[in-house]
């Protein structure tokens, strides 16, 4: 019995992984607000809950979130 359970953990360890979302903007740290809101209207709305999500974790620019809430609609 004993083998049979550590059988089948060994797989189930092997496919927990942690899926990180690319950025859809290159060089995103390195924009100033203006640059970001400009290349908000490229992205489709999953790549603007990347964006947000990003700058909510990190620089948490209120005029970035607002514009991407917008065209988020």
């Amino acid at each position: 019995y004993a083998t049979q359970l550590g059988a089948t953990a060994a797989p189930e360890a092997k496919e927990t992984s942690v899926k990180v979302p690319v950025m859809p903007i290159d060089n995103f740290s390195q924009l100033t607000v203006k640059e970001i809101v400009s290349r908000l209207d490229d992205l489709s709305p999953s790549d603007l809950d990347v964006v947000k999500q990003h700058e909510r974790s990190n620089k948490n620019r209120t005029t970035v979130i607002s514009a991407i809430d917008r065209k988020l609609g």
